[in-house]
């Protein structure tokens, strides 16, 4: 550009030099005598421009622009020292006087000289980076020439079809830096047509050849592989026709083609023409060794060596290579100035220590190339250096690099941190180069997020990345197939295998189809086997993944890749063992395993003292297998142990230590190390009670929501070997002093009943409280406490002083989050009423217990179930005979016996409920028989079963009969509901009653298909709480009789009870009730449990159906709803619920949640339902009951029981379908009257 520049500042002196009454002109000397002398006294080249300007200044010549070629020859010379701004002042005023019209300057003399002044100052406009003026200005020019396009742009002898081709290319590079990449082409392109017709011997100029470069460029960026490569190929061929002897252009045009070989995977032909190039470049610098000449060359052998490098390791991965190229490349930086160093080396030897997991000297090395390139920004900012922005570049490159280093780290609030800086080296260039940068950011955000596990956030930054790459003139499969990969895996983690599977299999289907690089295959083949739900394909593309290690030459078993690849192929073999009955054949499957296991464990031996995490996974299933094939203990617990103390190091709560010490447990069991077994168990149940703290008062709630219940087996271990040791080894304890293992194992019990509902109803509590401002400010200060001691205990390294350092830093934020935990629950103690968070230790319970009352907590587990029983004189933990299958299979031929068949309940399955009452009660009856009240805790199957229908043989009597039943939803509710005593009752003594729902469907009866008729025939014996599936939900039965019902319990109220009936029970009415006027409210309709309709997380109460569904009123109440809506009444009555499943499986918990949330907007006491009820003998039981309730001086679950007594005794409400779905929750006693 500048060539052209000077040309044409020539061109306008030469002119000057041609008219003959110049020479009279006095100042006109000046000019002429201030050109001449610049090169050697720019000093007085510019006191004669100064003094000739003022001179026209003072008097203007109407006859020629003398004043504007004054403040030209005055810019050009500003422009020669670099002080471009000034120039460009001088260049405007310049043009501002060629504008005007002088009486000697003839009008195409006249355009020539505005030509000539618009170049240059177009040229100063872009140096000062007015892009946007500068364009404007040479689009002057050009239309201009325009006006002569019929006399081939020739309008005089000085400016010509050449001066033409000039402004073209000068206009092409600014459209090119506005990133307007389609009109530069055109300005190149009508240029290079120009050139070839007109004049041959220009085609070999560097002009040319810079104009062929220019065009590749913008084909490059714009990702157009094919023109790009059109005009290298155009290029290379005037080289060789032209210009085959000169040595720079040889490098240059071969290290081009080179490179486009090495992108197509060419690899033979990429290093073919890299060696040419390292040829070229030795033997130009043998003829000439001068500084510019090898700076220069140097950027050539540089990009050779690096292309050459990675054909070669895509050809074989030879390691050594790498530290080979790095130490010539090093060398060649220090025969180079400052600013003229290069950040290669550097890139080499990130890419080798990646390669090997090294990434302690990966943060090190990447250190060293960000010093250089601070050291070259400050230095380019001090003299203005057009080399700032490359080097700002440099440094956006190694913010990546260093971000990525941070997520192998898992220092992934350090990674976030860098991202959100890389925002603003962001520009609005549409190019490949920096699309392909944008989704990088897009692709590290999503990692970031991934692994802080907030995978909402991860999938709309992946999201963002395949829209950018769409957008994109040519798309990059490589980038598109890592955020497919990403994505797929992103939304594995919150559950939508099916999504996941869509995008994994769309990113292996591009890879198969598009893509030579071994090692990206094999990454998509490993994903497709870890999301997968079928065994059969994580074998399938396991074995893929494994038979492209024994066939590329590209990739090496020596890596995370193929440790992960043996994970899928071996662990498919070891779980086909674990799931194998014939002792023979599962010995088979784990010999096959450990085949595969065996061939990596050399290489993660080695390695695994750098970095545990990426083989966590693998040792875990070597040990096991060790352990089950080998019956090798010894090394089993070595590989774990090393593992686990890594680990520990790092973070001591870290949530895959669980794993790890539970097979750990087991190991040293079968070793007969009882005491180190015990240690470990202890160790796992610490951090289970570490995760769940966390969990409380986060108001980071995520979808991918992992359940501490989860790990209920191993809780259930622990609790069994506390309790073996207990009679037969009680000394083990003895070290423990500091730990009431009743206590841990009651409130173990309690943590593990923990699940996604309860979560998400402690996430919409939360969230409600928070809304009060100072509330939510304390909380998040809680929340950001437990992410700060998290982060942590993440500490990369093992060194001593860091450790203790950090050790008091924990120290220091535990006593932080144990004061801020006490003021918040004494400042808001709204936070309590979430029971589902809370838990209390049973010696509390022990010593408020009522004298009469008996607690009986459950946790039923696959292999073991276990009862907590508490009463004033009592408190102990004991195991019960059966497990979960066989009380979920006792507990589903009880329910299924609790039907109508032809209107009459079917015959009892009162074996059964024999069966059930004594594994539940019988056992431990000397502890419970003087108590009259049982508050059952239940878990798993047990919340489908109402306890008083379970039959005592031996006494010939339903529990219910003997003693009063309620239940609660944990043993927190219990004390915060029954035992506290700033819990008031409400002061009124009205009745609001919700029922009859608008429900009527909008099908005529000849439009029902048989199963809508058989739905419909079904509702005549008016059941109410049916499974259904949403497309019925306009067809679920009409309840009219529930408005009977409701009538008639207000009539036990007084005149200021409610009822909204119809129409008027519906979602607005609720929200704008003030529940505080109303002692009991009752909703009589139908509900829904979890799974029965679509995306239907929490329980809910069926209302009118509303003509327009709204987010405000859709027809349903949900549980997190309810929470809401501040009821503060004595009892909730739901006359209609279903809470819970037939086997209790899928939907148990129901009934808590349901509980949780009326607890929450303030309930006391609740009456639910089990089952499906009939309606005429419902209204009987609720109507009995609170005729009880004065004899039973307001004891409810007294009252109810002896309404259900009632029932039972008349023999035509005698079978438990009639009197047994009513469950009362929560609070026992009222002064309801």
């Amino acid at each position: 550009m500048n060539i052209l520049k000077y040309l044409i500042f020539w061109i306008i002196i030469f002119n000057f030099q041609n008219i003959n009454v110049y020479a009279k002109i006095f100042k006109f000397n000046n000019l002429e005598e201030a050109r001449k002398i610049y090169p050697t006294n720019p000093t007085k080249a510019h006191e004669l421009i100064n003094e000739a300007i003022e001179y026209y200044k003072k008097k203007p010549n109407k006859k020629w622009p003398w004043l504007g070629w004054a403040y030209s020859d005055k810019a050009h010379f500003l422009d020669m020292e670099g002080n471009k701004k000034l120039a460009l002042e001088y260049q405007t005023k310049s043009c501002e006087e060629q504008k005007k019209d002088f009486k000697k300057v003839k009008i195409n003399h006249k355009k020539r000289n505005l030509i000539q002044c618009y170049y240059f100052l177009s040229s100063l406009l872009k140096d000062n980076n007015f892009l946007e003026k500068s364009l404007s200005v040479s689009t002057n020019a050009i239309d201009i020439f325009n006006e002569f396009k019929n006399n081939n742009y020739e309008i005089d002898e000085y400016a010509g079809s050449k001066e033409f081709a000039y402004q073209l290319v000068h206009r092409a590079r600014v459209f090119k830096d506005l990133f307007r990449y389609e009109e530069s082409i055109k300005d190149y392109q009508q240029y290079l047509k120009a050139i070839s017709i007109k004049d041959l011997n220009e085609l070999a100029s560097d002009d040319y050849l810079s104009a062929l470069s220019e065009v590749e460029f913008i084909y490059s960026t714009r990702g157009d592989t094919k023109n790009e490569y059109k005009y290298l190929k155009l290029r290379y061929e005037i080289i060789q026709q032209y210009n085959k002897s000169n040595l720079n252009l040889q490098a240059r045009i071969n290290r081009d083609i080179g490179s486009h070989y090495q992108f197509t995977n060419q690899y033979d032909k990429a290093i073919y023409h890299f060696d040419l190039t390292l040829n070229f470049v030795k033997k130009s610098l043998k003829i000439n060794n001068s500084y510019a000449n090898k700076k220069k060359l140097f950027l050539d052998k540089e990009i050779a060596l690096m292309g050459k490098l990675d054909s070669e390791q895509s050809i074989k991965q030879d390691l050594d290579q790498y530290k080979k190229v790095y130490s010539l490349m090093l060398s060649m930086n220090d025969e180079l100035k400052l600013l003229d160093k290069s950040t290669a080396a550097y890139t080499i030897l990130d890419i080798y220590y990646n390669l090997i997991n090294d990434y302690e000297q990966r943060k090190i090395n990447l250190n060293n190339a960000k010093e250089l390139v601070e050291r070259q920004i400050k230095e380019a900012k001090k003299i203005d250096s057009w080399t700032l922005k490359f080097f700002i570049n440099d440094k956006r490159n190694l913010m990546f690099d260093e971000a990525w280093n941070d997520i192998d780290l898992e220092n992934f609030n350090n990674a976030l941190k860098i991202a959100n800086e890389l925002k603003n080296y962001e520009t609005n260039d549409t190019g490949i180069s920096e699309v392909k940068k944008k989704v990088d950011l897009q692709n590290l955000f999503g990692q970031t997020y991934s692994g802080q596990k907030k995978y909402k956030k991860a999938i709309d930054s992946y999201l963002l990345a395949l829209d950018i790459l769409n957008k994109s003139f040519e798309k990059d499969f490589d980038k598109e197939s890592t955020v497919l990969n990403n994505l797929a895996l992103a939304y594995n983690n919150i559950g939508e295998t099916e999504l996941a599977n869509k995008y994994i299999k769309l990113a292996t289907t591009r890879e198969e189809s598009t893509n030579q690089n071994d090692l990206s295959l094999i990454i998509n083949y490993n994903n497709r086997a870890a999301l997968t739900m079928i065994e059969e394909d994580v074998l399938k593309y396991s074995k893929k993944s494994y038979e492209l290690f024994n066939t590329s030459k590209t990739v090496s078993k020596n890596s995370i890749p193929f440790v992960n690849t043996i994970n899928f192929l071996g662990g498919y073999y070891l779980r086909k063992g674990h799931h194998e009955k014939n002792d023979i054949k599962k010995r088979e499957y784990y010999t096959v395993a450990k085949k595969y296991y065996d061939e990596a464990i050399e290489y993660v031996e080695k390695e695994m003292v750098k970095n545990i995490f990426p083989y966590h996974e693998y040792l875990y299933h070597y040990s096991d297998l060790l352990a089950l094939l080998d019956n090798n203990n010894d090394q089993c617990i070595k590989y774990l142990t090393a593992a686990s103390k890594s680990i520990e190091t790092i973070n001591p709560k870290d949530e895959r230590l669980i794993a790890n010490y539970t097979l750990l447990f087991a190991c040293y069991y079968k070793e007969k190390r009882m005491d180190e077994a015990f240690d470990v168990s202890l160790k796992s149940m610490l951090v289970i009670l570490s995760k769940f703290d966390q969990q409380n008062f986060d108001l980071n709630f995520n979808s991918d929501y992992q359940s501490i219940s989860m790990y209920k087996d191993q809780v259930h271990s622990f609790i069994f070997e506390v309790l073996k040791n207990s009679h037969t080894n009680i000394e083990i304890f003895d070290k423990y002093k500091d730990i009431r293992f009743i206590d841990l194992m009651f409130g173990l019990q309690q943590v593990v009943k923990s699940n996604k509902l309860t979560a998400k109803l402690s996430e919409s509590i939360t969230r409600q409280i928070s809304k009060d401002e100072k509330v939510g400010a304390d909380i998040k200060k809680y929340t950001s406490l437990l992410e700060k001691k998290r982060e942590i205990l993440k500490l990369d390294t093992i060194d001593p002083d860091k450790i203790k350092k950090r050790n008091q830093e924990i120290s220091k934020l535990n006593k932080e989050l144990e004061n801020l935990l006490k003021d918040i629950l004494k400042k808001y103690p709204d936070l309590r009423k979430n029971f589902a968070s809370q838990v209390v230790t049973g010696g509390l319970l022990h010593q408020g217990m009522p004298k009469d009352e008996v607690i009986i907590q459950y946790t039923v587990g696959n292999f073991h179930t276990f009862a907590t029983i508490i009463t004033s004189e009592d408190y102990t933990v004991q195991r019960i005979g059966a497990n979960k299958d066989k009380l979920s299979k006792l507990i589903k031929e009880v329910r299924n016996s609790l039907e109508l068949k032809n209107g009459k309940p079917i015959e009892f399955a009162l074996s059964q409920s024999q069966e059930l009452h004594d594994i539940l009660i019988a056992s431990f009856t000397d502890i419970i028989k003087d108590k009259k009240k049982i508050i059952i805790i239940p878990d798993g199957p047990l919340y489908s079963i109402p306890f008083e229908l379970l039959f005592d043989k031996k006494n010939q009597q339903w529990l219910i009969e003997k003693n009063a039943i309620s239940t609660s939803p944990s043993a927190y509710s219990y004390v915060a509901l029954n035992l506290e005593d700033n819990l008031k009752f409400n002061t009124g003594n009205s009745f609001l009653g919700f029922g009859d729902p608008n429900i009527k469907g909008t099908k005529t009866a000849e439009s029902l298909d048989f199963e809508d008729i058989l739905e419909l025939e079904f509702s005549k014996v008016f059941t109410r709480g049916g499974n259904i599936d949403l497309k019925y939900l306009k067809m679920f039965p009409e309840l009219p009789e529930t408005a009977e019902e409701l009538k008639r319990i207000s009539k036990q109220f007084d005149q200021n009870s409610k009822l909204y009936l119809r129409d008027d029970f519906n979602e607005n009415n609720i929200t704008s009730i003030n529940f505080d006027n109303y002692k009991v409210v009752s909703f009589a309709s139908h509900a829904l449990v979890v799974g029965e309709i679509d995306g239907l997380s929490e329980p809910s109460i069926v209302l009118s159906l509303p003509e327009k569904i709204t987010d405000n009123n859709d027809g349903l109440l949900t549980a997190s709803e309810i929470i809401n809506l501040n009821i503060n009444s004595d009892l909730v009555i739901l006359s209609a619920c279903n809470t819970a499943s037939s086997d209790g499986n899928a939907n148990s918990e129901s009934l808590s949640g349901l509980a949780n949330s009326f607890f929450y907007s303030g309930a006391k006491s609740l009456i639910v339902t089990h089952w499906s009820v009939i309606s005429k003998t419902s209204v009987d039981l609720m109507v009995n009951t609170f005729d009880f309730l004065d004899e039973s001086e307001g004891d409810i679950s007294t009252a109810l029981m002896k309404s259900k007594i009632k029932m039972l005794k008349n023999p035509n409400t005698s079978h438990p379908i009639y009197w047994a779905p009513y469950t009362l929750v929560g609070r026992i006693k009222t002064n309801i009257r």
